[in-house]
């Protein structure tokens, strides 16, 4: 049977919630003896789903005029909303496991078949999370790109204002403000479930979960970190802005500022 363009999943009342698409029209034909690559997009400030090539359009289109990955691969993007404040990674990674299990059901060769997950940023995470609830892994591999895997102390609170203000530095808590008012202004709190998956796992002690922050303890974090089943799976890339870049309205910016001033660590901006 025919293949629909689009298998959506519903999140908390949200429809559709997730899609898996293989693209408009399905240029690519049909999945035959390739190998489905699933690209899965980063955080979207807006509560909408990321068009299937806003985040890939270069990277996709290099891949469909390279001839060898033609004729192994077969390209899926997930479409997902990825800034609900009550949606965390842990129901984004049940949906997906959920969406695969209804791909399988659209499609015999698709069940036949294991498959690669590429991530952006925080996309990576939604596959790590369904590998990790998934009693049945088909993945080969999972390629990360600037994923932040131990979470990211600008996802924090108070705990990340608490360090800043321990420098003495009124620029580095100026930037940690204008990082959050550039941001998260309209987006979730730092204390709903959108942001505290997020959380550093602190598994260098960098916060003072111990003392004062308690409640900013990302447990669900270090259980995933703590399965180690999938290590051998994960290839993961990283990135940082380099250093002395002049900030004026770029989020990012500000937030490599803070992480590089506050802790020392090079960043993307959010992703240490």
């Amino acid at each position: 049977p025919q293949v629909p363009d689009y298998i959506c999943e519903p999140m908390k009342g949200y429809d559709p919630g997730m899609c898996l698409s293989h693209g408009d029209g399905d240029s690519q034909g049909p999945l035959g003896n390739r190998i489905p690559l699933i690209l899965i997009h980063g955080w979207n400030p807006k509560e909408i789903a990321a068009e299937p090539d806003l985040p890939w359009e270069g990277l996709a289109q290099y891949l469909w005029d390279t001839s060898w990955f033609k004729e192994r691969y077969k390209m899926y993007f997930l479409l997902y909303l990825s800034n609900i404040p009550d949606q965390g990674l842990r129901d984004m990674g049940l949906v997906f496991c959920r969406l695969l299990e209804r791909m399988d059901q659209a499609d015999p060769i698709f069940r036949s078949k294991r498959w690669v997950h590429l991530g952006h940023s925080m996309g990576g995470l939604v596959p790590k999370s369904c590998m990790h609830q998934s009693r049945v892994d088909r993945t080969l591999k999972l390629i990360t790109l600037g994923t932040p895997h131990h979470g990211s102390m600008l996802a924090n609170g108070p705990a990340i204002e608490a360090k800043a203000k321990e420098t003495s530095d009124v620029r580095l808590v100026q930037a940690l403000q204008t990082f959050y008012e550039l941001r998260y202004l309209f987006g979730p709190k730092w204390y709903q479930p959108n942001r505290t998956d997020l959380y550093w796992d602190n598994y260098d002690r960098l916060l003072d979960y111990e003392k004062r922050f308690g409640s900013e303890q990302n447990s669900w974090l270090v259980e995933l970190n703590w399965d180690t089943r999938h290590d051998s799976k994960i290839i993961a890339y990283a990135g940082s802005i380099a250093p002395g870049n002049v900030c004026l309205f770029d989020a990012y910016c500000w937030g490599a500022t803070v992480v590089g001033g506050v802790f020392g660590l090079g960043s993307d901006g959010i992703v240490p």
